[in-house]
């Protein structure tokens, strides 16, 4: 074989071997971002934590309660939004986080 001929297949052959690598590469990194979801969603499962974390929006009636809490009085203290959650108790499920976070925006 001469050196020509040497030299074309050696070139050849690097080029396969790095595009193999590469391949191989991005086949780990998805396998990786894999795991890590798993992983993620084992430690949420562990926690008793939703996996999906969507943003659940109030109905037109939790809308309708808050708006008239809110004409009958506008300062609103952390026993007031107590009484109010117990009032309402069966019509929408609040927490008083919520109902605070609602009235501050």
């Amino acid at each position: 074989m001469n050196v020509q001929k040497l030299a074309l297949v050696l070139k050849t052959f690097a080029t396969s071997e790095g595009k193999r690598g590469n391949e191989e590469d991005k086949e780990n990194q998805v396998k990786k971002r894999n795991n890590k979801h798993l992983e993620k969603q084992h430690k949420s499962l562990e926690h008793n934590q939703p996996v999906n974390k969507h943003r659940k929006r109030k109905t037109d009636r939790e809308l309708k309660i808050l708006n008239t809490e809110l004409s009958k009085n506008p300062l609103w203290t952390r026993q007031s939004i107590k009484l109010m959650r117990d009032k309402y108790r069966r019509e929408f499920s609040m927490t008083e986080q919520q109902i605070y976070k609602w009235w501050w925006d």
